[in-house]
């Protein structure tokens, strides 16, 4: 009997690990491929792929505050997520983004330099 429990332990074990690991392949090569479709505040021009190839991502980990920006070079185009909303900045220059980037505190960097400038209330929205 302890024979046959053995086997059937060591059988489960391989099993388990097998679905496991192949689990885990196909999760990470779907997260790879699928889109990121979220609605930005303010923005009538519809839903946005942050998984588009001409965004930058930045994460933002360390911060409490802002959940992740993203930014198009070609379009001067920044998306920023802060708490749970999604909001948008148009003619953002690139010397603004590469100084977020490397800022101490991605919330006082945006508080001073970017919010309430760089609207896109009067600016062509990039479609992605």
């Amino acid at each position: 009997m302890k024979t046959f429990t053995v086997i059937a332990v060591i059988c489960v074990g391989i099993i388990g690990f097998y679905f496991y690991s192949n689990g885990r392949v196909d999760n990470t090569s779907v997260q790879q491929t699928q889109s990121k479709i979220v609605y930005v505040k303010y923005r009538d021009a519809g839903p946005v792929d942050l998984n588009h190839p001409d965004f930058e991502y930045q994460d933002t980990l360390k911060s409490s505050f802002v959940g992740g920006a993203w930014y198009d070079y070609t379009e001067d185009y920044m998306i920023i997520k802060l708490r749970d909303t999604y909001y948008h900045y148009c003619d953002l220059p690139s010397s603004i983004w590469s100084s977020f980037q490397k800022a101490n505190s991605f919330g006082s960097f945006y508080e001073s330099k970017i919010q309430g400038n760089y609207s896109c209330r009067n600016q062509e929205v990039p479609s992605y």
